[in-house]
């Protein structure tokens, strides 16, 4: 019943281990801790005579169960980002389990909160480096001061040998970083139209560098299109550019690419790449390896230059057997920051900034990777310069400037 909830449930002979973990969208970026510390959710497939216990640092924890239609139902108390489930019916399974948690309880609880301290360390470094409009600073001061309370709660419970509560008091000091991490990301990537349209936009670290960005770009200039044939109109300017197209063989898969009036977002045509099963009454489940590639020509670039990649996909259908969908990337940044597009609603934009780390070249890939069709049309690479400061205008008569 949680859309932001998924996990795996492992047989190890007659006991189940169930691993629940939080992913809501944007997590890949920087995580984001649920509202409510309080979860419940079904697991089936599970024995009626089997007794669930939470596994925490320093030993097990009951946990609350019923059965319900489904399967059994399991209520957490303190779920965090992940936790794990043990239910078993075998009394000396628990009793030897318990004892190896409890055995290796101090040294997860000293870990614990030390991370935490470092987490708050970097939180606070981070933090003041970014503009103070980001996040309210009520706000971000009481996510600190509240994570710089648990974490002396934390040492106080560590000095009194009480290893589990110094665990719980270090991770509600987690999670309250998490809570602001998250913000800061949050207002960031609200301003992009994607998240890798920045590379420092992907996680809270890097987010100084990300605004550091924006205000070089709002300073700089466009030059000219330097990418040609990003108009799709004639294949033999393609050709003679150097553009690629690259297939990767896919056992069940048949790929085509060309270009069709019906992938123009302006002109006579669009590129248009299409993967279609071989025999469509079975088409693959799964497809592991993009099976068609498009490759741009080299453009070169020189160390520290500032570059922005901007075009158009159509993507009609959802794309099958692969979540990766349309991907777009570029050969300075790589796959880690590829542009995945599924299904859009018509054209949608794409636009990816890039610093050059060294001179060189630069290619962009345009890969679909599963069943379906995308279309790409108007994609230009331009590079952008620092704009002159604008010529001072004096009044006739003025002395001086003001």
């Amino acid at each position: 019943g949680h859309r932001d909830l998924v996990g795996s449930v492992l047989r190890v002979n007659h006991s189940r281990f169930v691993l629940p973990l939080w992913s809501s969208a944007g997590a890949q970026y920087v995580p984001d801790p649920p509202a409510t510390s309080t979860l419940s959710f079904v697991v089936p497939g599970i024995p009626e005579s089997a007794n669930a216990y939470e596994i925490v640092p320093g030993g097990l924890g009951a946990t609350r169960h019923r059965r319900v239609t489904g399967g059994t139902q399991l209520t957490l108390d303190r779920f965090g980002l992940w936790s794990s489930v043990v239910l078993a019916q075998d009394p000396l399974l628990i009793s030897r389990l318990g004892g190896r948690v409890a055995e290796a309880g101090p040294r997860a609880a000293r870990l614990y909160r030390e991370t935490a301290a470092g987490k708050l360390q970097t939180v606070t470094e981070v933090q003041r480096q970014l503009p103070p409009e980001a996040v309210p600073a009520a706000e971000a001061g009481l996510r600190v001061r509240e994570a710089a309370a648990q974490l002396r709660r934390s040492d106080a419970h560590l000095a009194a040998g009480e290893h589990q509560q110094a665990l719980r008091a270090a991770q509600r000091a987690t999670r309250a970083l998490g809570m602001l991490e998250r913000r800061y990301w949050e207002a960031a990537a609200a301003m992009l139209s994607s998240p890798v349209t920045s590379p420092g936009a992907c996680s809270f670290a890097s987010l100084p560098w990300h605004w550091r960005l924006g205000e070089r770009i709002r300073a700089s200039q466009y030059d000219r299109n330097v990418l040609p044939g990003g108009d799709f109109e004639r294949l033999e300017r393609l050709l003679q550019a150097g553009w690629q197209h690259r297939e990767h063989r896919v056992e069940g898969c048949r790929t085509a690419v060309d270009l069709a009036a019906v992938a123009a977002r302006s002109g006579n045509a669009g590129l248009r790449m299409a993967v279609r099963p071989e025999d469509p009454d079975s088409p693959p489940a799964v497809v592991e390896t993009p099976p068609v590639w498009i490759v741009t020509p080299p453009i070169p670039v020189e160390a520290g230059q500032l570059v922005v990649i901007h075009g158009y996909a159509n993507v009609p259908q959802a794309i099958a057997g692969s979540v990766d969908g349309l991907m777009i990337f570029d050969s300075l940044s790589g796959e880690a920051l590829a542009e995945r597009i599924g299904r859009t609603d018509g054209w949608r934009a794409f636009t990816l900034f890039r610093v050059a780390p060294r001179s060189g070249s630069l290619r962009v890939t345009f890969a679909l990777t599963g069943l379906g069709e995308a279309r790409l049309d108007d994609v230009s690479i331009r590079m952008l310069h620092r704009a002159a400061p604008p010529a001072t205008a004096r009044l006739p008569g003025a002395h001086g400037n003001r």
